[in-house]
């Protein structure tokens, strides 16, 4: 489960790295947080600006175009995955991450699902609750 940060401590980590009082690596030794939240953090200050801070992102549910969209805007613009998050406002670059490795699972026009051992199990979408 992911941990919700108050605006005072993601102020003071963008802070800290700023003035360059201690590096990521150290903050995340102090804080006790992985590097990856503390740098996440950073680059949406970067991007954003500070009212990047204040917003706590909640589970969002995108449509099958809106993430086809996505994976179409990253591929052809040669983005990175983080780069591409923060474009589209996505909390993690994980998730088009798996976005990704699950279209590549389907091949054809008829979206067939791929199997470890190259069976290829046929479905409807909508029966199987699959939005991508």
């Amino acid at each position: 489960m992911a941990r919700k940060y108050s605006y005072e401590f993601k102020k003071y980590l963008v802070t800290v790295l700023e003035n360059g009082i201690m590096s990521a690596s150290e903050l995340s030794r102090h804080c006790k947080i992985h590097k990856g939240v503390i740098c996440n953090i950073y680059n949406r200050y970067k991007h954003s600006g500070e009212s990047s801070l204040h917003h706590i992102f909640t589970r969002n549910e995108y449509s099958r175009a809106f993430k086809l969209n996505v994976l179409t805007y990253k591929a052809s613009n040669n983005l990175s995955y983080e780069q591409t998050a923060l474009h589209f406002n996505i909390p993690s670059a994980s998730v088009i991450y798996d976005w990704h490795k699950f279209c590549c699972n389907y091949n054809g026009d008829n979206m067939s699902y791929k199997s470890p051992n190259n069976k290829h199990l046929h479905f409807v979408y909508e029966k199987k609750h699959l939005l991508l």
